[in-house]
């Protein structure tokens, strides 16, 4: 790498710190003084406990807040890095040694791609991982969430529910899960169903183990004729606590870490790439499928819209008077509004019916259709 691309890297880099932790805070700060008093629900656990949550709180949604913010966060370092080198008046001097502006964006462009891949892996793999703790409200403690569950869906296409379930035993009481099968129409058929007095999660084995307080532990099961129940495994009744007997275990999807992201339907964004492509096969609703589709395509779209706004961005800040620095960042942060606006647009029209038919694809592809010639044209006739 040569000298002049380390010194524009530096800055950018540096620029982009800077932005990360200002945005970063302003969101925390924001968030928190207005939701400060859910917080002080729990002031019986004392103020050091309450930071503790407090700070545990935030320390998870960081990872939305990024993901959020990772275009803008790079269109603040490049006004940053390039603000700077014009206040110096050193885009002059390297255009007057024979250096194209077009190269000097280029280490600014190399590494924005660079740091996309961060945004690539907090979504499909920091995200997902802390998704149940992420739909956590202000004033819930983390594990010690209630509540009941209701027509959860899995892969399998069976319908979990449960009068209660406890995020922190990850036990579901009063659990019945309805079997089912597809059909040649495309349809589901009921095979059988499963009723249990509680759900233990078995984080070993990767299922979830049916217990009963009957002494009859087939009364459990129910299937039809020629039902063919898949996933389910007997087990022998527990002897040294007869009054519970373990009589089944479940393998599912439907985990203790998904079950909260599930329960919450706009949590669709929490979920991985492989994650909405599972669930878009077994949800029946064809509205579900298509903001899982539409989820799916932005995941790809997302870090190409990044760099066409930087791109695009970049083309308006090199400028060589340091009194068109002010317009220039102001007409910069004006496109990458307007270009986060309207992605945000198309993704309101993913899942809704125009012109009679529901096109998800096209939507969330449509920002990139629009901003890359733009992005193009404007690299093209930047004065070097």
């Amino acid at each position: 790498m040569r000298t002049l691309d380390r010194y524009i890297v530096r800055n950018f880099l540096t620029g982009y710190l800077i932005a990360f932790f200002v945005l970063m805070g302003l969101r925390i700060i924001i968030d928190m003084f207005i939701n400060l008093d859910e917080f002080s629900k729990h002031s019986e656990l004392g103020v050091v406990q309450v930071m503790a949550n407090i700070c545990n709180f935030y320390m998870i949604q960081s990872s939305v807040y990024f993901r959020d913010f990772a275009g803008p966060i790079n269109v603040v370092a490049a006004v940053f890095a390039l603000g700077r080198m014009t206040k110096k008046n050193e885009l002059v001097a390297m255009m007057a040694s024979g250096i194209s502006l077009k190269r000097v964006i280029m280490p600014i462009i190399f590494f924005s791609a660079l740091l996309s891949g961060l945004l690539i892996v907090d979504q499909e793999y920091i995200i997902p991982s802390l998704a149940g703790s992420i739909v956590r409200d202000h004033d819930e403690l983390p594990g010690q969430q209630n509540y009941s569950v209701s027509c959860l869906i899995d892969k399998n296409g069976s319908i979990i529910n449960a009068s209660q379930y406890s995020e922190g035993a990850q036990t579901m009481t009063g659990a019945s899960i309805i079997l089912r099968k597809p059909t040649d129409e495309g349809l589901w058929q009921t095979i059988g169903w499963i009723r249990a007095d509680r759900a233990v999660y078995n984080p070993v084995k990767d299922v979830w183990e049916l217990y009963t307080e009957t002494e009859n532990p087939d009364g459990t099961v129910d299937t039809t004729p020629g039902g063919d129940l898949q996933n389910i495994i007997p087990y022998a009744s527990t002897e040294d606590i007869p009054a519970h007997r373990v009589v089944l275990s479940y393998k599912t999807d439907l985990t203790p870490e998904i079950i909260p992201v599930r329960r919450k339907q706009q949590s669709v964004t929490l979920l991985s790439f492989s994650q909405l492509r599972e669930f878009s096969k077994t949800t029946p609703r064809s509205h579900d499928r298509a903001r899982m589709l539409l989820e799916r395509n932005t995941r790809m779209t997302d870090p190409i819209i990044n760099l066409i706004m930087l791109v695009i961005s970049l083309t308006v800040l090199t400028c060589r008077d340091n009194k068109q620095m002010k317009s220039a960042i102001m007409v910069s942060f004006g496109i990458t509004v307007g270009c986060l606006i309207f992605t945000f647009v198309c993704k309101m029209f993913g899942t809704e019916q125009v012109f009679e038919k529901v096109r998800p694809n096209l939507w969330a592809w449509l920002p990139v259709v629009v901003f890359l010639p733009v992005a193009a044209f404007m690299y093209d006739s930047m004065k070097t």
